[in-house]
């Protein structure tokens, strides 16, 4: 029995790559021989991986089975859906297009490209697992899938890989010292990240609460016009001494520094498919403040504050009451990491992979 996994590019540091990475390090430990298909990819991870053109053979082979990750449109998906093998669809979802509209056209063009593919083709896939409740509802509803073949399996992680990093302790000791109130935020510097709205958020919390804070934000930079607008929003709300951009990528010593003594943790984002920063909010015991949206409350659940509406008035209060409120909602958010746990995580897809090859094999 041979399983591959299939993803359009596979590096460090992605969500989507940490799922495939995972995956198939625990595919590998049960035995299976597994192989990693990708268009582009680092050829310095360690595990068997070959581009893309070499699968042909693998697809025509009925007694295989083929684990693909969508998240952006790619130009194998046709070979994948007249493949012959056993077919896993893994729907890690696609950002809305018109989110990226004025700001990054080829964006626009892949996104739309991506979710257009979709239509009226999900029938060929055999088996579905999605990343979350709305991204399962999204495949019913927009695709037609059916239900009885759906299972939402939350994306590996490797948060729990951080507790042999070593600290920061100049950066611990400046978030520690106790004179400032330190809000982090980790996504790439993206429109659908909707940073404008935590920018004004964290300037009107600052003004109304009369207090001293720091926002952190950690992301590479995505469109150009977007970091310029992220950049005079700080300057026209003035707090240019009040928050620090980590956009030229952040070693995992800082960044868990950050987790493990922010005051807390703020999502205010219009699309995610998931939000694996959030989870790893939790594993650091941070409170967390998120908008409700798409799959945001998913993934927050009951551990965290959630704000339905869009608006600063909004953030602004919910940051002073997570702040008020820090130690009884640091352990409600970390309460919340035992859904995502790698354990968890893991013993749930076995049991979905060895239910398929037990019904393949009863065929």
């Amino acid at each position: 029995m041979k399983i591959a996994l299939f993803i359009p590019s596979f590096y460090k540091y992605d969500a989507m790559g940490n799922d495939v990475l995972m995956m198939y390090i625990i595919l590998k430990e049960q035995g299976y021989d597994v192989t990693i298909f990708a268009q582009s990819y680092d050829s310095s991870i360690e595990v068997n991986i070959k581009n893309i053109s070499e699968a042909k053979s693998y697809l025509e082979d009925k007694n295989n089975i083929a684990i693909y990750h969508h998240g952006v449109y790619t130009s194998f998906f046709d070979d994948i859906i007249n493949s012959k093998c056993y077919k896993i669809f893994r729907y890690h979802n696609i950002t809305y297009p018109e989110l990226f509209a004025g700001y990054d056209e080829n964006a626009v063009e892949m996104c739309s490209k991506g979710r257009e593919q979709m239509k009226g083709k999900m029938n060929a896939f055999d088996y579905f697992l999605s990343c979350s409740e709305f991204n399962n509802k999204e495949l019913l509803n927009d695709f037609n899938v059916d239900g009885s073949k759906t299972q939402i399996l939350p994306p590996f992680h490797r948060i729990e890989e951080w507790k042999n990093i070593q600290e920061n302790i100049i950066l611990k000791k400046k978030l520690k010292s106790g004179k400032t109130i330190n809000i982090l935020n980790v996504g790439r510097l993206s429109p659908n990240k909707n940073h404008l709205l935590l920018i004004k958020s964290f300037s009107d919390f600052i003004k109304y609460y009369k207090v001293n804070a720091c926002l952190h934000l950690v992301g590479k930079i995505g469109p150009i016009k977007y970091y310029n607008e992220i950049l005079e929003c700080i300057k026209a709300e003035d707090i240019e001494n009040k928050v620090i951009l980590y956009t030229d990528g952040i070693a995992e010593s800082n960044l868990k520094t950050l987790y493990k003594y922010s005051d807390m943790f703020i999502m205010t984002s219009l699309h995610e498919g998931f939000c694996v920063p959030i989870v790893e909010a939790m594993y650091f015991k941070l409170p967390i403040v998120s908008l409700n949206s798409t799959a945001l409350n998913d993934t927050v659940g009951k551990n965290g504050v959630i704000i339905d509406k869009e608006m600063t008035i909004e953030f602004s209060s919910a940051i002073w009451i997570a702040q008020k409120y820090k130690r009884n909602l640091s352990m409600i958010a970390h309460n919340g990491y035992s859904r995502f746990s790698y354990k968890k995580n893991k013993s749930d897809f076995l049991q979905i992979i060895n239910n398929i090859i037990k019904n393949k094999m009863s065929d």
